[in-house]
This record gives C-alpha cells, sequence and structure tokens, in this order.
C-alpha cells in the first residue's frame, strides 16, 4: 500500500509496512524462538508430574499448582534479555529444592516471571514492525509454540531418564538463557504504554478468552498422566504431546494464511470462536476412551483447533484494538488471562483427587471452551449487528460539539475563514446521503486496520496537504465496508477530522468530513460503495 500510495502521491512518506525492512524477519526469527523457549516449555511438565509427586509424596491438586503458577506468570512483561536470565535462575535453583514450596518459589513463580518478560515483548514488537503481513507474522510467531511442545517433552524425557528431575532442570536453565539472545536481536520501536481505551469489542473478547483459558490448557497437563493412568507406557505417553506440537508446526501457519485472506478479514473473530467450540468438542473425544491410537487421533483432531486458537488469539486482540493501545490492550489481557491459568490445574487437580477419575478433568476442559465460545461468537455478531444500525444522528451530535471547541460556530466572527469552514460543514452534512458517492478523489484499498493505523500516524506527520488528502480518501475507502465501522471509530477518525480543520485547504475539510461520517455511519458503506 505504501509504494502505492507513492505513485498517486509522491510526496507521501511510506507507511511503515516493514520499518526496518529484511530486519523485520529477523524480529519474528527472534519472536519464534522465544515463545518456543517460553509458552512452549510449561507443555513438558506434565512429564515430571510424576516423578514430582513420588518425590515430594504430593496429591494431584498439590502437585498441580507449579504448572499452574510457572504458567500464570507468562505474560505481562518487560524485556526479553532480563526474563531469559531470571528464567534460567529460577530453573537453576528449582534444582536444589527439597520441599515444593521452594519449587513454587523457584522453578514456578521466578521461572514464570522470567517468561513473561521475554513473552510478551516478542509478541508486541511484531505489530511495529509488520503491517501488511501483520496475520502471517503472528500465526508463524505462534508456530515456535507448536516447536516448543514438540521438542520440549522429547528433550525433558530423555534428560528425565539420564539426569533426573534435578539435572533437567539445570538443563533447562542453560536452554532458557538463549531467551537474552533472541532479546539482543528484537530491538522493539515504539513500546511505551499508552492510556488505555476501554472498547466493548475489547471487553468481550477479554472476558471471553479469560474463561476459555479455565479448560484451554488442562490437555497438556493431565494428557500425559491420564494415558499413563491407564497404561500407556511413558515413552509412548510423552509423544502425544510432541504430536500436537509437531501438527501445529504445519498448521498454525496455514491457519494464518488463511485468516489472514481479505474475505476473512472481518470474521477472524468469529473464526476464533468456532475453532475454540471445535476444541472444546473434541476434549470429549479424550474422555470417551484411553486406547493410544484414539489418543493419537485426538492428538491430530485436537492440534486442528488449536492451531487455530494459537493462530488467532493475538490477532483478533490486534483487531479490537489500535495498535498504538496495543501494548496496554496485551498488558491488562494477559494479567486477566493468568488469572484463570492460575485457577485452572490445581481446580481440576482438585476435581481428579476428588472423583479418581481423569474423565472429569476433560469434560471440565469442554464446558469452558465451549461455553466462552459460544458467549464470544454471540456477543460479537449482537455488537455487529448493533454497530450495522448506528443512527446518523452521532456523527450530527459529534460535530456539534466540536464546532464550539473549535471556534466554529455561526456566531464566530473572528475572520470569514471559520465562517466558510462551517458552511462547508453544514453542507456535507445536508447532502450526505445513503447512495451518494462523497468522494471525489479515489482512495486505495486497504487490507486492514494496520494499515489503516498506519496512514493516521502518517496524517499527523506529514506536511504535504496533497498527502494528507490523498490519506483521507483512502480512509473514506476503507470506511465503505461496513466490517471496518469499529477500526475507524477505535482510529479516532473525528481527531483527524478536527486537525483537518484548522487547515486552510478547503478540499482537505472536506474529505475529513466525509470520512468521519462514513466511520459514525455504517450503513453509506452498504449502499455507498
Amino acid at each position: 500500500v505504501a509504494r502505492a500510495v507513492g505513485a498517486v502521491a509522491p510526496r507521501m512518506p511510506q507507511a511503515p509496512e516493514c520499518p526496518e525492512g529484511d530486519w523485520a524477519w529477523v524480529v519474528l526469527l527472534a519472536s519464534v524462538v522465544t515463545q518456543g523457549l517460553t509458552l512452549g516449555f510449561p507443555t513438558c511438565i506434565g512429564i515430571f508430574f510424576t516423578e514430582l509427586q513420588r518425590e515430594f509424596q504430593a496429591s494431584n491438586s498439590e502437585t498441580s499448582w507449579f504448572p499452574s503458577i510457572l504458567t500464570a506468570m507468562l505474560h505481562a512483561g518487560a524485556t526479553v534479555m532480563l526474563g531469559g536470565v531470571l528464567a534460567s535462575l529460577g530453573m537453576v535453583a528449582g534444582s536444589f529444592s527439597c520441599t515444593l514450596g521452594q519449587l513454587y518459589l523457584t522453578a514456578g513463580f521466578i521461572t514464570g516471571l522470567g517468561m513473561c518478560f521475554s513473552f510478551q515483548s516478542s509478541i508486541t514488537v511484531l505489530g511495529f514492525y509488520f503491517t501488511r503481513w501483520r496475520v502471517l507474522a503472528n500465526a508463524l510467531a505462534s508456530a515456535g509454540v507448536s516447536l516448543g511442545i514438540m521438542l520440549w517433552p522429547l528433550l525433558s524425557r530423555y534428560l528425565l531418564e539420564n539426569l533426573g528431575w534435578r539435572g533437567s532442570f539445570l538443563i533447562f536453565g542453560g536452554v532458557l538463557l538463549h531467551c537474552c539472545v533472541c532479546g539482543a536481536i528484537l530491538r522493539p520501536r515504539h513500546l511505551a504504554f499508552d492510556v488505555l481505551r476501554h472498547n466493548v469489542g475489547y471487553r468481550v473478547y477479554t472476558l471471553g478468552v479469560v474463561w476459555m483459558i479455565m479448560g484451554f490448557p488442562l490437555p497438556h497437563v493431565f494428557l500425559v498422566p491420564y494415558a499413563i493412568w491407564h497404561g500407556v507406557d511413558e515413552h509412548r505417553a510423552a509423544l502425544l504431546i510432541s504430536i500436537i506440537g509437531f501438527s501445529n508446526i504445519f498448521l498454525r501457519p496455514m491457519a494464518g494464511l488463511v485468516a489472514g485472506r481479505r474475505d476473512f478479514a472481518s470474521h477472524r473473530k468469529y473464526l476464533f470462536s468456532l475453532a475454540a467450540l471445535l476444541n472444546g468438542l473434541t476434549n470429549l473425544v479424550c474422555a470417551a476412551s484411553a486406547d493410544f491410537r484414539v489418543l493419537v487421533g485426538y492428538c491430530l483432531v485436537y492440534s486442528v483447533s488449536m492451531s487455530g486458537v494459537g493462530a488467532l488469539l493475538f490477532q483478533v486482540l490486534m483487531d479490537v484494538v489500535p495498535m498504538d493501545r496495543f501494548s496496554s490492550a496485551l498488558g491488562l489481557f494477559t494479567v486477566l488471562e493468568s488469572v484463570s491459568i492460575l485457577i485452572s490445574p490445581p481446580l481440576a487437580g482438585l476435581l481428579l483427587d476428588t472423583t479418581s477419575n481423569f474423565s472429569y478433568v476433560f469434560y471440565m476442559s469442554s464446558f469452558f471452551l465451549i461455553s466462552a465460545a459460544l458467549f464470544m461468537g454471540g456477543s460479537f455478531w449482537a455488537l455487529g449487528k448493533m454497530e450495522r444500525q448506528g443512527p446518523r444522528a452521532e456523527l450530527e451530535g459529534a460535530v456539534t460539539e466540536a464546532a464550539p471547541e473549535q471556534g466554529l460556530t455561526m456566531e464566530d466572527t473572528d475572520g470569514p475563514k471559520k465562517q466558510l469552514r462551517m458552511e462547508i460543514i453544514c453542507k456535507l452534512l445536508q447532502n450526505l446521503k445513503p447512495g451518494k458517492e462523497p468522494i471525489s478523489r479515489p482512495g486505495l484499498p486497504l487490507s486492514g486496520p494496520g494499515e489503516a493505523q498506519a496512514l493516521v500516524t502518517e496524517f499527523q506527520e506529514t506536511e504535504s496537504q496533497d498527502a494528507k488528502e490523498q490519506v483521507l480518501a483512502n480512509l473514506a475507502n476503507f470506511a465503505y465496508d461496513p466490517s471496518n465501522y469499529q477500526y475507524l471509530r477505535q482510529l479516532q477518525v473525528l481527531d483527524l477530522f478536527l486537525d483537518a480543520l484548522s487547515e486552510e485547504n478547503e478540499t482537505l475539510v472536506e474529505f475529513a468530513i466525509a470520512t468521519a461520517f462514513l466511520a459514525l455511519n455504517p450503513s453509506m458503506g452498504s449502499s455507498g460503495g
């Protein structure tokens, strides 16, 4: 888009599709490795579950707190390099633990805290290096989780048999230091937190995911103990988690490519809800039989739905929150998500101790996943219907409120130019009718809110009047798709409208008003585009 805009308006600076060119793909590789080391790591803890129970003479619910604390701390962080050091120190100290309490503090809390520093920065930075290929970049980065899910259990089983759990934790400490190398590569841009402005879509998504996470991690923690409990060999049981990880290496990029198509851009949140629904239904199969062949089939089918959830989890968040707010939104999102991750495994362990039946753990997982999917899908549909029926009066009220603040009232006698601007406003508000094309300059198509956000930033930074006109024309073209209504609201096009009123260019004012009007009147897009 940046190159195309440059062809139409030579004076317009390029939008930051990949601000550092090829380096963006190096950043992506670092993000893949970081996510494999951090998010992939907790999936191997199930292999140590039985060994830790035997070592510390603990119940299922007591032992479940270790992976729970570790996974819950996997968010809300600051820097990758500091995180790598903390994660490494936690695992090394954990290898010397004499009680479960010491293990909670070291390998659970300290390692989890270090991983949270590494993980969040690796996710946030992608949004600033990628625009056009952001969906694919997120999917490829999440494939790092799949790589970790595949390799960590294999390494864990090998180390446990040869070095014991204490020696394994020492080796893990060295492996996690590689996060420091990834941190040196990332060189993040603009990671300062802005003030979070809540919106309904963000609240719905956060609540749905927080509820979903109560069930989502349970198969990773309990699948191996479940298989061993029913007589499956320990090596074959550990292989089940690796099957899930290996399958996701290929499935997540494929899911990202499909979801990244322009045809699906406005439906990604529904695809995410569908993936969560299928994930919950799949867990019912696992609860029905513990035969190894059935479990292998379960892992393959489970991988399909898991790849959809993993590839879209953060992309949908980027869709409902503008990129300049993403860091803050991600922080709150992951903190709330961590509460669910902290509670879920111990709750499932307590259920297992009470019933002595692993099937109830998978029923519990299915309940949370299915109910969350239905809630998110239904809520997003209702919000979309409300937005499509939004009243035209909203813009008129916004203009009425904004005009006195800018001195743009009919009573204002401070020069004829302000009077002329107010006349333009009134004329456009009267003449903008559904079915009438208000933009005389052709706008270039935008593939998503990321490119729209880049153009908003460009409008604010450029001094070229022609460039500003083209930006507003592009945004107006973007506004003709009713599904983009919420994005333009979040991009604060009314602020651009007010900025344009301070210019001397009447055409610029016209473009700004038309764009703002379309943003607040999605019904025009369906009939005017």
